[in-house]
């Protein structure tokens, strides 16, 4: 929403104002904030390379999100981050064919979180 920061003070607007479920954050005090709240907290990564990989597994077991979304959504990253953390996996980003959204969720994603409309109900 334009006009709402990604800081503690929109996550409080979401929450209070509009009673949303769930927030997907890349900041750890928001996650902080939605566990106090009792709404569900979504640690989003953007992962381009072996160190911030390294870097997301250590915040994940500091924060304890309840899921992670990893963006891009590449499947290969899964198997070893699952090695580490015990929390679900969303996959996002760059995602844009029926057979991607297949092999995400074959890797071991919950699910995968897209903008293409088209690929919101498919049957895999």
């Amino acid at each position: 929403l334009k006009g709402i920061s990604n800081d503690e003070y929109g996550a409080i607007y979401l929450i209070q104002e509009l009673q949303v479920d769930g927030i997907i954050t890349t900041k750890p005090r928001v996650i902080d904030l939605c566990k106090k709240r009792k709404v569900i907290g979504i640690m989003r990564f953007f992962l381009k390379d072996t160190l911030s990989l390294n870097q997301s597994i250590d915040l994940v077991k500091k924060v304890q999100p309840d899921a992670l979304e990893v963006l891009p959504a590449m499947a290969e990253p899964i198997a070893n981050l699952k090695k580490f953390i015990d929390c679900p996996i969303l996959l996002g980003g760059l995602i844009q064919s029926k057979d991607h959204v297949a092999h995400c969720l074959k890797s071991g994603a919950v699910a995968i979180t897209t903008s293409d409309e088209t690929l919101w109900n498919q049957t895999i």
